[in-house]
C-alpha cells in the first residue's frame, strides 16, 4: 500500500483497429520490454489466421461429409482394467498368507488346550487367537475381491 495515499487505476485506450480495450490488455500482456509493435504483429497476425481458419471451416461445413465421422466423441473410451504393481504381488502371495493363518490358528488352538490350566497364558492366547481370526477375516475379503477383479479382467480380454 502507498504511503501517499491510493492511486487511480489507469484506464488503456482502445485499440486503434479494432477500437477494442480488450484487445489493447491482450498486446500489454504479450508485450515484452516495451515492444509494443511486436506485440501487435503477434496479436493481429494471430486473428488474421484464426479469421482465415474460421472461413475455412464454413466452406468445409457447407459440403456434405462422406464416410467415416471425426468425432471422437461418439465411442465413449471404457476403461480398461488391469491389476496395479501391489495388487499383482499380494495376488501373488495371499494364499500362502492364508494358509500360514491358518495354520498360526490351529497352533494357537492347540497352545490354549495344553495351558487349560494357566489363566494368564490363556487369556494371553484367547487375544492372540482374536487377532488371528481378525487378520484371516480380512485376508479372505481381499482375496475374494481380488479374485473377482482377476475374473473380471479375464472376461474383459
Amino acid at each position: 500500500m502507498p504511503r501517499k495515499g491510493h492511486t487511480q487505476k489507469r484506464d488503456v485506450l482502445a485499440d486503434p483497429i479494432y477500437n477494442n480495450k480488450v484487445v489493447t490488455k491482450l498486446i500489454n500482456n504479450i508485450m515484452l520490454d516495451g515492444k509494443k509493435g511486436v506485440a501487435q504483429k503477434i496479436v493481429y497476425g494471430a486473428f488474421e489466421q484464426v479469421a482465415e481458419k474460421s472461413v475455412g471451416m464454413k466452406t468445409e461445413a457447407a459440403e456434405p461429409r462422406t464416410g467415416k465421422s471425426d468425432n471422437w466423441k461418439e465411442k465413449p473410451r471404457t476403461k480398461k482394467l488391469k491389476l496395479s504393481y501391489q495388487e499383482q504381488r499380494e495376488y501373488d502371495t495371499i494364499e500362502d498368507d492364508i494358509a500360514a493363518l491358518e495354520q498360526k490358528l490351529e497352533d494357537n488352538k492347540s497352545a490354549m488346550e495344553k495351558n487349560a490350566s494357566n489363566s494368564s497364558e490363556l487369556q494371553r492366547l484367547y487375544e492372540e487367537q482374536e487377532q488371528l481370526e481378525q487378520t484371516l477375516a480380512e485376508k479372505m475379503d481381499r482375496w475374494m475381491y481380488l479374485e473377482d477383479l482377476v475374473a473380471q479382467i479375464a472376461a474383459q480380454s
